[in-house]
């Protein structure tokens, strides 16, 4: 069965997926992993930091000293805690998840462990597990901004849009107001379908934040939610003059040609996302050839 092109049916899901991407809902996951979460919990009575070290290596020193420890000192959540940070910022992640189950098993209320296990598990796409985690750590330490993020984010990313809307208010409130967070506030409250606060939210980010790509496209998310294509394509189009290289715009402006059923438009971004972005390429090619795709499953 060949799957048909209908302009004005494009799934704002995936526009939303971008967002998250772009604002780094996954880049901020990975690198809030933490040199900081190691050091939080001092590890460094057994190292000399040589900083012309190379990184990997110095963390593999870690690693092996703190193993060493953890013969003498089996029950130590903090040595669990830290071996498990150093093993995710190399990336090591299996290794990352064993460390830090042990040290959330052998200590209940620590907040270091249960944030980057959470981390950790977002990194392995085990999002429920994940979000359930980082609730934990939240529970633990309520005034932390970085686990309500992080929390705001999941929610967000799992689709539990009710729950995201006051997750990302209560962090408004602890002055969290940067524009990842506003953005994404005013995401939540758009799926969650509360428009008019959406767009006043939203349109304020704009004014706020001006010189920001981010805004401008969150703003257009709306509009095409909407239906008013004419000016979400212009909330992409200025997202793209003031950061050319900012590539969900570009994705999203290409959706929303489809939807005006200007198709060279559409192939255009299509053409410059092929050179900065295949990912993004490979997914926008679906909607451009749908009608010429025949799925096996059919």
């Amino acid at each position: 069965m060949l799957y048909q092109n209908q302009p004005g049916s494009l799934p704002v899901s995936i526009v939303i997926f971008l967002l998250l991407n772009a604002a780094s809902a996954a880049a901020q996951l990975t690198t809030s992993l933490s040199s900081n979460a190691i050091s939080a919990v001092s590890v460094k009575k057994n190292f000399k930091e040589d900083e012309s070290a190379d990184p990997k290596k110095n963390i593999s020193a870690k690693i092996d000293a703190l193993k060493r420890d953890l013969l003498s000192a089996p029950g130590d959540a903090v040595l669990y805690n830290n071996l498990g940070a150093a093993y995710a910022l190399l990336k090591n992640y299996d290794e990352a998840v064993s460390a830090l189950e042990k040290a959330t098993a052998l200590r209940a209320d620590f907040f270091n462990a249960f944030y980057n296990l959470g981390i950790v598990y977002d990194n392995l796409g085990r999002y429920s597990d994940a979000l359930t985690t980082i609730q934990k750590a939240v529970a633990l330490d309520a005034t932390s901004v970085a686990a309500r993020t992080e929390m705001c984010q999941l929610y967000l990313a799992s689709k539990k849009f009710t729950e995201a809307v006051p997750c990302y208010e209560a962090l408004l409130e602890m002055n969290a107001r940067g524009i990842r967070v506003r953005a994404n506030y005013g995401i939540a409250l758009l799926k969650a379908k509360q428009f008019e606060k959406a767009l006043a939210v939203l349109r304020e980010n704009t004014e706020l934040f001006p010189n920001e790509a981010l805004t401008h496209n969150a703003l257009g998310m709306l509009l095409f939610e909407k239906k008013k294509y004419r000016q979400a394509a212009d909330c992409f189009n200025r997202a793209i003059e003031v950061n050319p290289r900012f590539e969900p715009a570009r994705f999203n402006l290409a959706l929303v040609e489809l939807a005006r059923n200007d198709r060279g438009a559409a192939l255009k971004q299509y053409s410059l996302l092929k050179n900065s972005n295949p990912g993004y390429a490979a997914a926008l090619y679906k909607f451009l050839y749908r009608d010429k795709i025949v799925y096996a499953n059919q």
